[in-house]
């Protein structure tokens, strides 16, 4: 496991190296790669905790997404100046693979606008979180475009994830909770991501976290 966590985070050493076109990025570069082993670890602790709550969950039973309708009661019934929700979602179960998602899409009376959130439930499969791991640990990037950052949830075993488009108002939040739930929640013609985070906080996700 120790290997496969290497390879995630050197994987991102050469991604940035290979993109960066400046001295700053190729500093920023090396910089990571300095806290690699520091970084490894900490991508490790993230494994095991995360095969510790697996086991928890096999424990008491629960080894299958929940049903997408289920999922749905915790979106938002309505978001403010964008109406009720249009719900859809899905079930899935095959063999030993199982996966849940529930919709919502949110439209101003006037077409001005829309915000979309969608909560996925992976439940066993952790290896879809695998791609995750680089920014669990800390992650940034901006232009003159876009940035992406994470940030502090204040939820436990729970990382948020922003962007945001500045030439268009393009907001995106991604929540990883407690390894098994991923939570997205898009909006178009937005100054930043805080109202993305208010809607976020009025949902149970310190409830998602616990299960």
């Amino acid at each position: 496991m120790k290997k496969i966590s290497l390879l995630i985070a050197l994987a991102l050493i050469l991604t940035i190296v290979g993109c960066g076109k400046k001295a700053e990025e190729a500093k920023q570069a090396f910089d990571v790669l300095k806290d690699l082993p520091k970084k490894a670890e900490q991508m490790q602790q993230n494994v095991d905790l995360a095969e510790k709550k697996k086991q928890e969950r096999r424990q008491r039973g629960d080894t299958l997404s929940m049903n997408y309708k289920k999922l749905q009661e915790f979106l938002p019934k309505s978001v403010d100046g964008f109406g009720d929700a249009k719900l859809g979602g899905e079930s899935m179960n095959m063999g030993g693979f199982s996966m849940s998602s529930a919709k919502a899409d949110y439209e101003k009376a006037d077409g001005s606008g829309s915000v979309h959130i969608e909560l996925v439930d992976y439940n066993e499969n952790y290896g879809l979180y695998a791609g995750l791991s680089f920014w669990m640990q800390g992650y940034s990037m901006e232009n003159d475009q876009r940035y992406e950052r994470t940030f502090n949830t204040g939820i436990e075993n729970t990382w948020g994830l922003e962007k945001f488009e500045k030439h268009n108002g393009q907001a995106e939040l991604i929540y990883a909770l407690s390894w098994r739930f991923m939570l997205t929640l898009r909006g178009e013609g937005q100054k930043d991501t805080e109202f993305l985070k208010a809607i976020a906080k009025k949902m149970d996700l310190a409830g998602l976290a616990k299960m």
